[in-house]
């Protein structure tokens, strides 16, 4: 209840300060795209984007580059944009592009959100198509409230100015249909109004959430929240926490890049299938789920698997789930897996520590007690992420 309440009184707040978001004018380069697709579809030449860029050779672009997209019928001349500017005493001038942020141009030229509006004489975030703005040096101090908080730790992931602290799944299986529920947090850490379109969970296959659209999250503020999705087809589905900086139509309709902000986590839909994708000497991983990827400490963490011996019998020291680096299962030791046999069993691990681990199921075919440290397993399934809380936190 008391988590509950706090997200209610954070979302509020967020929701009376909430800015617009602006058009992101920058494209990210798609594996495969060549630039003069990428000019063709814009409406401009080739040279202009390369002259945008700074690009000497315009056969060459990589897969996830961020390319300014300068307005059909412009002539840029070659800006430091491009790449991050030298460090310099002066200033220089910058030509508002449409769709362009505030935000944006300041992360693009390496200086703080408030220096910049403090060079312009800005009370607000809203710049307009062909304004000139003054980009003050690297060198400027901005004042303290501006100052970015502390460096994320390791193993999160910050996107422009949001640091994702955690996701959750509360399962990795779910009919057709079901609701899939998540928890999530997360930190303005870069300073400024944190302007969005959309803040969700996301998948590579196209589909993701609308948590929170065309919003903002100030810094330093924090974000905690709870929502679910629901999947209409059977499949296996990679999810990650993700923020779109574009427009939220842009962002909905997968148009726009989405960024990640938590590491992935895979979940099945509907329908068993029928291999994990791991076969070790002719033992088929079919599935592996764990039931409760959160719990709290002191309580047990079920999981669920079934293999088929496509092979000849195969002997085995220990065939269960593993937690990396801190425990193995003991589901079956000691035994053999017959030619054509199909094993389904349940199980679980108890008294884990509180931490965030990675799951997997494993066979081993050597001694039980050679197997006992967990490094001579092979593996059956991909990784489960599960996450062990304190209950008195």
């Amino acid at each position: 209840m008391k988590r509950i309440l706090f997200s209610l009184v954070i979302c509020l707040a967020l929701l009376t300060t909430a800015l617009p978001v602006y058009a992101d004018s920058v494209y990210v380069v798609k594996p495969g795209e060549t630039l003069s697709q990428i000019a063709v579809r814009f409406g401009v030449t080739v040279q202009a984007i390369a002259t945008a860029n700074n690009i000497a050779n315009p056969n060459l672009i990589r897969a996830g580059q961020s390319l300014i997209i300068p307005a059909p019928g412009t002539v840029p001349s070659a800006p430091t944009t491009a790449s991050a500017p030298a460090a310099s005493t002066g200033q220089q001038t910058y030509r508002v592009q449409p769709g362009d942020s505030l935000y944006r141009i300041s992360r693009i030229f390496g200086v703080s959100l408030t220096a910049l509006k403090a060079a312009n004489r800005l009370t607000s975030d809203i710049i307009y198509s062909g304004q000139v703005l003054t980009i003050p040096s690297q060198g400027s101090t901005a004042p303290a409230t501006a100052t970015p908080a502390a460096p994320a730790p390791a193993g999160v992931y910050t996107a422009g100015p949001l640091r994702g602290d955690y996701f959750y799944v509360e399962t990795n299986r779910i009919g057709v249909s079901q609701p899939l529920w998540f928890d999530f947090k997360v930190t303005n850490v870069g300073g400024g109004d944190g302007s969005f379109g959309v803040l969700s969970i996301f998948s590579s296959a196209g589909l993701h959430g609308l948590s929170w659209t065309n919003a903002g999250l100030k810094w330093p503020n924090s974000l905690v929240w709870r929502d679910h999705i629901e999947i209409g087809s059977a499949g296996t589905y990679p999810f990650y926490l993700a923020v779109c900086y574009a427009d939220r139509y842009e962002c909905d309709h997968n148009d726009a890049a989405w960024q990640r902000l938590s590491d992935t986590v895979w979940v099945t839909v509907g329908d068993v299938p029928d291999s994990t994708g791991y076969t070790s000497r002719g033992v088929v991983g079919n599935y592996f789920y764990v039931e409760n990827v959160i719990s709290d400490q002191g309580n047990d963490v079920w999981f669920d698997f079934k293999v088929t011996n496509t092979g000849d019998d195969a002997y085995f020291g220990v065939l269960s789930a593993q937690v990396k680096g801190v425990r193995v299962g003991q589901s079956w030791t000691n035994n053999r897996l017959k030619a054509g046999q199909v094993l389904e069993w349940r199980d679980h691990f108890s008294d884990l520590p509180v931490g965030t681990f990675a799951v997997f199921l494993g066979i081993c075919y050597n001694t039980q007690s050679a197997c006992g440290d967990g490094t001579l397993w092979e593996r059956l399934s991909p990784d489960v992420i599960i996450t062990v809380r304190d209950p008195n936190q």
